[in-house]
C-alpha cells in the first residue's frame, strides 16, 4: 500500500494558475485563439475552453483531475469551461490569502503551515456549506434548465 501523500493549499493553486494562464489568453470578447500542436505534429486553433484544456498533455494527477471536472461541468451545461478554471483560481487564491491572513496562528498550531492548512480548511468548508444551503436553492429554481 502506498503512503498517503497530502496536498498543500499552495501546490493546489500553482496548479490551478498553470492551467487559468492557458485558458486567460483566449478569455471574454477580446480573448484570442490558442494554438497547440498535437502529438501527430498538426496544428489546432482553438477559443473553445474545454478544447484548449482536453488538448494538454497533463502529467500531474491534480491537474487531470480538476481537468476531468472541467470536462463534466461543461457536459451538463455546454459551456462555462474557462469561467470554471477562473473561478476556482479565483477561490483557492482568496482562501489562501484568507489562511495566511488569519490571526493567532501559532496558538494552537506547532507550525505556520499547520495553522494555515486548518484555516484553509475551515474556509473551504464553510464556502461548502453556503453552497450546498444557499446556491443549491437557486439552482433548483433556475430557468436555464440546469437542475
Amino acid at each position: 500500500m502506498q503512503p498517503m501523500e497530502h496536498l498543500h493549499l499552495k501546490h493546489v493553486l500553482q496548479t490551478v494558475c498553470v492551467l487559468e494562464a492557458v485558458v486567460l489568453r483566449s478569455f471574454g470578447p477580446e480573448g484570442g485563439q490558442v494554438l497547440f500542436t498535437r502529438d501527430t505534429g498538426q496544428a489546432m486553433l482553438s477559443r473553445s475552453g474545454t478544447r484548449i484544456l482536453t488538448a494538454l498533455q497533463l502529467e500531474h494527477p491534480l491537474a487531470r483531475m480538476v481537468v476531468e471536472c472541467v470536462g463534466k461541468h461543461n457536459n451538463v451545461t455546454g459551456d462555462g469551461s474557462k469561467t470554471f478554471i477562473l473561478l476556482l483560481a479565483s477561490l483557492l487564491r482568496m482562501i489562501h490569502t484568507m489562511a495566511c491572513k488569519e490571526p493567532n496562528v501559532y496558538h494552537t498550531y506547532n507550525s505556520r503551515e499547520a495553522a494555515e492548512a486548518a484555516t484553509a480548511r475551515r474556509l473551504a468548508d464553510e464556502l461548502l456549506a453556503f453552497a450546498l444551503e444557499e446556491l443549491d436553492d437557486l439552482i433548483a429554481i433556475c430557468p436555464c434548465g440546469l437542475s
